[in-house]
């Protein structure tokens, strides 16, 4: 195996130091991005974010080496298997007895029938260790990542056995939601672990169990139990690991969701809707038939919008025909948890009007506006991306991305400026409040668009063109904020998302990491909205109120992400000018 360099052989949550006043305006796509944003930094601290000397990506774990389990008996892997006894290749302890996996003792595959070749899992730990990470998983997890649906899960998967005789699909997924819950585990077992690195052995035994699978199954893996511990396993390395085949794992996404057919999963009932944009078919269906469908539509929606996320940032085209969806927007937990069948309704294919199916629909789903949220922005960002853009088609997504927020601020403006913020709501403001940055981040790129000599495309992935059309490396900071004066009202209302949070700072972690980009701002706007000289005859940059609560919501996100320890690193090094 190669050997790695010094700086991936940190640990997670290790620093290598920064250099000294490292620069930030450029960015070379509009949200966050792990392959270009933070790809190298500039080595002649002269205002320049992006060149070409010390790479950030460096100080994140390498691909883990194959790893076999091998039946020990105790249920430890052994020594064979090419990993030192002590340490994961990422530096992690491994799971001791208190937490163990092995798979149950199996014949070769080359003796064994075909019919005897499943194989089963079994987790050696205190089976109270396992459920109380369940139950962290659906109060924590599930509010950003409403993936399962909990009675059925509990049904499935809690039970008195100990969590043994497991299939492979079963463990995989059981793996991978003890990723995202143990670091919100009170349990003393990870009392002497950072937040952000106690779901990395549980990683790695989800990535043992898919491995195993793709050797021998994987002509079994196209079932909707594969697709959920995919998804999860693919959300997990876009925070916590996100060098590690991150893309190869989506792809896998795709191919499952297409090949069971979720694309298309409501055609026909997207097309006959009331007056009111409700479907009419969810209370004709039985509740196990319409529990079942509803699940299937959270997976396509988390699928989907893990491919506009990596869109986004990456500035790729998107892999999902968005042309082709036939999919209702997901409901509530509560609704969907009680098994009453509750209407719902399809995104109109109308970009200008694409939120109408939702207006005075019966179910408010916050989360069901926040996917029309990214829907609009995905569409703006892409037209960002264009080599040409014409002037006629900002305007359609301008109108489009105004009338929805007015009809937005209409339904929910009241619940976004109640400053309540506690666990019986916490989900539903975090919604809201994600849906509406969203839509002043897209204000803020509209703008840009509108500006003259912006006929040309605005994001690309590479560091010239961004630096071309922005300008920045002839800007000081006065011109910068002077630029900035003209977007105002988007700017108002980003600060006054970002001021919500910093209220109910204990709830900060429990949105969806992916959105850390989101607090950034479309090419690292509010990033540098917060830091700037003001004046200042010192070459440390000084923060304004803006830039101080946005620095303590990535100073908790840090905490618990390593997606937010790079960003905030970052951030912290910006300061240094």
């Amino acid at each position: 195996m190669p050997q790695a360099s010094a700086a991936e052989d940190l640990p997670l949550g290790s620093f290598a130091p920064l250099e000294p006043g490292l620069g930030f305006d450029e960015a070379d796509s509009t949200m966050f991005d792990l392959v270009h944003d933070f790809q190298t930094f500039n080595g002649d601290h002269n205002e320049h974010f992006l060149a070409a000397e010390w790479n950030i990506l460096d100080l994140l774990p390498t691909s883990a080496p194959e790893y076999r389990p091998q039946n020990s008996g105790s249920g430890r892997p052994n020594s064979e298997s090419g990993l030192s006894s002590g340490l994961d290749p990422i530096g992690i302890p491994y799971p001791t007895s208190h937490f163990d996996t092995f798979r149950t003792s199996q014949p070769s595959l080359e003796s064994a029938p075909a019919e005897s070749r499943t194989r089963h899992y079994s987790i050696d730990a205190p089976a109270a260790l396992v459920s109380s990470l369940v139950d962290i998983y659906f109060e924590r997890v599930q509010p950003y990542l409403p993936l399962l649906h909990r009675p059925r899960f509990y049904q499935q998967y809690v039970s008195g056995q100990g969590y043994n005789d497991m299939n492979a699909a079963s463990a995989f997924l059981l793996y991978s939601t003890m990723s995202f819950s143990a670091r919100y585990s009170l349990d003393p077992y990870f009392e002497s672990q950072p937040e952000k690195e106690r779901g990395a052995p549980y990683a790695l035994m989800a990535q043992c169990v898919l491995d195993e699978a793709h050797e021998y199954a994987e002509s079994q893996m196209f079932t909707l139990e594969w697709l959920q511990g995919c998804i999860l396993f693919a959300y997990y390395h876009l925070t916590c690991n996100p060098k590690q085949d991150t893309e190869l794992l989506a792809d896998k996404c795709f191919q499952i969701a297409y090949r069971l057919g979720l694309h298309e999963l409501d055609m026909g009932t997207d097309e006959n809707t009331s007056g009111h944009g409700q479907s009419q078919s969810a209370e004709l269906l039985p509740e196990e038939v319409w529990v079942t469908k509803e699940e299937q539509r959270r997976a396509w929606w988390l699928v989907w919008e893990l491919d506009t996320f990596l869109s986004a940032t990456l500035c790729y085209p998107s892999t999902i025909d968005r042309s082709r969806i036939h999919v209702l927007l997901p409901v509530s937990d509560e609704a969907w948890f009680t098994g009453v069948p509750a209407p719902s309704a399809p995104i109109h294919p109308d970009i200008s009007v694409c939120w109408k199916n939702l207006v005075n629909l019966e179910n408010r789903n916050e989360r069901a506006w926040f996917l029309v949220s990214t829907h609009i922005t995905t569409h703006v960002y892409e037209l960002g991306q264009r080599a040409k853009i014409r002037r006629n088609d900002i305007e359609v997504l301008e109108r489009a991305r105004s009338s929805f927020s007015a009809v937005f601020q209409n339904e929910f403006g009241d619940s976004i400026k109640d400053p309540v913020f506690d666990d019986s709501n916490y989900a539903r403001k975090n919604w809201l409040l994600l849906s509406q940055l969203m839509l002043e981040s897209t204000g803020l790129v509209i703008s840009l668009l509108k500006e003259p000599n912006s006929s040309e495309q605005l994001f690309t992935n590479s560091v010239c063109d961004v630096a071309r059309v922005a300008n920045v490396n002839a800007m000081t900071d006065a011109m910068e904020l002077a630029r900035m004066d003209g977007h105002s009202t988007c700017i108002a209302g980003v600060q006054q998302a970002l001021q919500s949070w910093s209220s109910a700072s204990e709830f900060i972690p429990y949105f969806s990491p992916l959105t850390v980009s989101m607090l950034i701002g479309p090419a690292f706007m509010h990033v540098r909205l917060a830091c700037y000289s003001n004046g200042s005859t010192s070459s440390r940059r000084t923060l304004n109120s803006q830039g101080r609560i946005l620095e303590l919501i990535l100073a908790e996100f840090a905490r618990y992400w390593e997606i937010g320890d790079i960003i905030f690193r970052a951030f912290r090094a910006s300061l240094e000018g």
